[in-house]
């Protein structure tokens, strides 16, 4: 077997045409990309894009400057799909983070990772793993972030889940009633408006929400109904609301659809849902739940500390059916990391030591809080916590406390340290993100 490894740059300068409504059409899609493509569709069990979908695609690639990975297996028989399609997927992109910082951190975001089942075990996910984060560590970028189809795979390389989201249920019978009413009006709007405004209007929900990261070009359009990742087509169930406060300004929106169950029961699921306040977000459920012929509301990014729970007068009414993990960081500058996020109302100091295999994030750090600011330097003092990279990545914004990580035994200290840990790094509250990637 000869594996060759190739890499593809996509640049905003290789958009020809667009394929999105009012467009002339679609433009020309590099053989290789297209082969690419099919090769990620393969292993995450995708229909095969039509050519409209495998423009919006490429436009999207090229918007946000993917750098595309792959393993190609040159000896592969004349009745195999043939050498030109890779046997391995990745794609790499830029992007931003909440941290708690005053500015939003850069962030390395990892997708489409893919290993066709005959060529696993042969280092190759490793070898586009360790090339792909060492090039960004080179860049100046400070971490990394992925969301894991498959939960196994990536704490060997220092990754661990940082943001957890709800699955929730919300029955919207009789028993659903608010303690107050939220103030403002809802309305409905065209899949091309909610596009328009969702870019702008999210940038503002991401600036409020530690944990949150940056989105792709075409989440608005998925979120709208333009197009569907998973089946490749415009979903034309989608509908689509905002939320205006008082002043006339829209400060949240929601993308839905309603289908009928096995048992006839009507669900109304939602698409995406964003809101700059609790008031937002409460009234966007409300008008959900009070559509006619709905029997339940459901949603897979509820944040795990959803005010709406708490806002129902029978809070039975709401069920969590699952909790997971969405985002996984990978920290690459510790020194930077910590020093940046804030610390609000805490004055302390702790030394943590950090073991890392990959060796981007190794060492002793010195970690000073003093009203609420963070400063960091590397040292040679014996270390007061001990934990790996992949632990690091789950407590630095406080998504898993340390006392958790100590008990499950991920996290080795004093306890005297580990409550010191534990309100350095909790004082940020539950962080949050509803973007997949």
């Amino acid at each position: 077997m000869t594996l060759e490894y190739r890499t593809i740059n996509c640049s905003p300068e290789d958009i020809t045409m667009s394929a999105y409504p009012g467009a002339p059409g679609p433009g020309d899609v590099p053989d290789d990309f297209r082969r690419w493509r099919q090769a990620v569709q393969i292993g995450f069990h995708q229909n095969r894009s039509n050519a409209r979908s495998l423009q919006l695609y490429y436009e999207e690639a090229c918007a946000d400057g993917w750098t595309l990975r792959g393993f190609h297996d040159s000896e592969q028989p004349a009745s195999a799909l043939g050498a030109d399609y890779p046997v391995a997927t990745y794609a790499s992109l830029e992007k931003d983070m909440n941290i708690g910082a005053p500015e939003l951190m850069p962030a390395h975001l990892i997708t489409e990772v893919t290993v066709r089942p005959t060529h696993r075990r042969r280092g190759i996910l490793r070898r586009m793993m360790t090339d792909d984060l060492t090039d960004a560590k080179e860049r100046g970028i400070p971490l990394a972030a992925l969301t894991a189809t498959e939960a196994t795979i990536y704490g060997r390389f220092g990754f661990g889940p940082t943001t957890f989201i709800n699955r929730i249920q919300v029955k919207t019978d009789i028993r659903f009633r608010l303690r107050e009413q939220p103030s403002g009006t809802i309305h409905m709007t065209s899949r091309d408006q909610l596009v328009r405004l969702a870019p702008k209007f999210f940038q503002r929900v991401h600036e409020r929400n530690v944990g949150s990261v940056g989105r792709s070009r075409n989440d608005a359009y998925m979120s709208a109904g333009h197009w569907s990742y998973s089946d490749q087509t415009s979903d034309e169930t989608v509908r689509n609301i905002v939320h205006m406060d008082e002043n006339g300004q829209v400060d949240g929106y929601a993308s839905y659809m309603v289908t009928d169950d096995i048992t006839r029961a009507r669900t109304l699921t939602i698409r995406d849902l964003c809101a700059a306040n609790s008031n937002a977000h409460i009234a966007l459920f409300a008008y959900l739940a009070s559509i006619d012929l709905v029997e339940k509301v459901e949603w897979d990014r509820a944040p795990v500390n959803d005010p709406l729970e708490w806002a129902l007068v029978d809070r039975r009414c709401y069920r969590v059916t699952e909790r997971t993990d969405l985002i996984w960081c990978r920290i690459l500058d510790p020194v930077r990391i910590l020093s940046a996020r804030a610390y609000p109302g805490v004055d302390s100091e702790l030394i943590l030591g950090v073991e890392d295999p990959m060796g981007f994030a190794d060492g002793v750090f010195h970690l000073r809080a003093v009203d609420g600011t963070g400063t960091v330097e590397r040292t040679d003092s014996p270390a007061e916590i001990t934990m790996g990279a992949d632990a690091l990545a789950s407590l630095f914004l406080g998504g898993v406390d340390a006392r958790t990580l100590e008990a499950s035994g991920r996290l080795s200290g004093s306890p005297e340290a580990i409550s010191r840990a534990q309100q350095l790094f909790t004082s940020l509250g539950q962080p949050y993100s509803n973007t997949y990637f």
